[in-house]
């Protein structure tokens, strides 16, 4: 597991659902809270550790959701989150 930072970008609602979902670290917590206020798009920076601890934990909160929208939405913010790494290692 690398220490590389990603940078990957999150609307308002999918920073709130991290909040809701993710089980921040509380170093990571102000990053999100500070976009979820922010209508629209906003570029974050984490570490690929921490980010792979998050995917995981919004993987967890899916397959926990009974709700499918919400499964949904979980789903494709892990999929941005995993597309960043990817990106971030071709560089």
């Amino acid at each position: 597991m690398s220490n590389t930072k990603v940078e990957f970008e999150l609307t308002q609602r999918e920073s709130q659902l991290v909040l809701k979902y993710g089980y921040l670290f509380p170093d990571h917590q102000p990053l999100f809270e500070a976009t979820a206020k922010i209508q629209g798009w906003s570029t974050i920076e984490m570490e690929e550790f921490w980010l792979q601890q998050l995917i995981g934990d919004l993987s967890i909160s899916t397959n926990e959701a009974t709700d499918l929208s919400l499964q949904e939405e979980l789903n494709e913010i892990c999929e941005t989150l995993e597309l960043a790494i990817e990106r971030s290692k071709s560089t």
